[in-house]
């Protein structure tokens, strides 16, 4: 499985990358999650991390934020993304992405695409009782 998290809403990527990886670790552990950041290292290695068979377990979880930054990265992104293992659930965070470019409409076209925008007033109260009832608790509008 392979996942676009993006948008300017930092909180809800948060909060989505939170809920993926609380549902990875309920069945698999927590050494089998790579977390990678394309500001610090190179191209070939956020490839080979997405590539790469899990070790010493059946199922791992890759990380990438901000890969685009890595220009090499994404450039081949398209081959990257057909030869992701099985095994692996692919997460790209990418909080901008130029819409008008390839590497946009490679993420929107082979991934679980999830964009994650500023909420409006009535957006905005709908999501916060949606939010306390995943907490538990609950809130009137």
């Amino acid at each position: 499985m392979i996942i676009t998290l993006t948008g300017p809403n930092s909180f809800l990527v948060d909060n989505e990358l939170n809920k993926l990886y609380r549902e990875f670790t309920k069945n698999h552990d927590v050494m089998a999650i790579e977390k990678l950041d394309g500001e610090e290292v190179s191209a070939d290695r956020l490839v080979e991390a997405a590539q790469s068979l899990p070790f010493l377990t059946t199922h791992k979880l890759i990380i990438l934020r901000h890969p685009s930054h890595q220009t090499a990265f994404a450039e081949q992104l398209d081959d990257t993304l057909n030869n992701i293992p099985d095994t692996t659930t692919l997460v790209i965070v990418e909080p901008k992405i130029d819409k008008r470019s390839a590497y946009f409409k490679v993420l929107k076209a082979k991934t679980d695409f999830k964009e994650f925008v500023h909420l409006d007033e009535r957006g905005l109260s709908t999501w916060i009782v949606q939010y306390a009832l995943e907490m538990s608790a609950e809130i009137t509008p």
